[in-house]
């Protein structure tokens, strides 16, 4: 596995299946919702091709990775009463070096024995001092995000409301919907 140290950074490693090489190119970090995917993935296209003129892209994918908000992965039983339900997730990019820590502290764990990790990535771990920057941070962003993105698609035919009208108080051909209650006798 290879990192260029420039930015954008990629991540690099290479494999060989029935006899032939190939080359996984991975980078180009966003939020969940956010940025333009395909520009994101012709960025790494383009990227390959530069590196690798002859080659040919034969797959591609988007991932989502869960970032936790104190940047530790989640790793360990779902729950504190759960025996048999266990998580792995959060690796931020570093699944090759994370995801081997998350299984010696899971391989551990599901045969009932204790590992020296397993309390510092904890699952059911709760960090406020080291996450509430973070979590306002990104649910203000979202929330953003949210409402931008209503009024972007409203733009074109009328203005931008907010929360936006139900089926029960959306107007229709015959005039204003009427809860039953309010409906004239």
């Amino acid at each position: 596995m290879y990192i260029t140290a420039e930015s954008p950074s990629r991540s690099l490693r290479s494999f060989t299946h029935d006899g032939r090489r190939y080359v996984l190119v991975v980078g180009e970090s966003h939020r969940t919702g956010e940025g333009d995917a395909v520009a994101a993935e012709q960025a790494l296209v383009d990227f390959a091709g530069q590196h690798w003129p002859d080659g040919r892209v034969t797959h591609r994918w988007m991932a989502e990775d869960f970032t936790p908000q104190d940047a530790l992965p989640y790793v360990g039983a779902l729950s504190r009463r759960s025996r048999s339900l266990f998580a792995a997730t959060g690796f931020q990019k570093w699944g090759l070096s994370n995801g081997t820590a998350a299984a010696m502290v899971l391989a551990d764990l599901v045969v009932g024995e204790t590992h020296p990790w397993a309390e510092v990535f904890a699952a059911q771990r709760v960090t406020p001092r080291a996450s509430a920057k973070a979590f306002v941070q990104h649910n203000a962003a979202s929330a953003a995000h949210l409402v931008a993105d209503r009024c972007a698609r409203r733009a074109a035919t009328r203005s931008c409301r907010w929360p936006p009208a139900t089926a029960s108080s959306s107007p229709t051909a015959a005039g204003p919907t009427r809860s039953p209650r309010t409906t004239p006798a």
